[in-house]
């Protein structure tokens, strides 16, 4: 099976995440892949922006112990996040 690589880009063409979203507990990992396979491809601006905070909101209300650098930094970005991609690696 091959192993994917999701990347989050700003509105300044920034890369704000690069990963497998390895970073997210279950069943948040489950939420983001499923959305991102079902909408990815469609949606662009506010569409990503909703979908980021809304599955990430968890992550904030931790308070600091415990934060992930690649989780906050998504959460930090969310209000120029507008696209994502998904490619396949061997």
């Amino acid at each position: 099976m091959k192993a994917r690589v999701f990347k989050v880009y700003c509105s300044s063409g920034e890369t704000a995440y690069r990963g497998d979203f390895s970073e997210f507990p279950e069943p948040h990992r489950t939420r983001l892949i499923e959305a991102v396979d079902q909408w990815g491809d469609v949606m662009v601006g506010w569409g990503v922006n909703e979908l980021i905070y809304s599955l990430t909101r968890w992550h904030d209300e931790k308070g600091n112990d415990g934060k992930n650098e690649k989780i906050a930094r998504l959460i930090m970005c969310v209000g120029s996040i507008n696209r994502i991609t998904a490619e396949e690696r061997d």
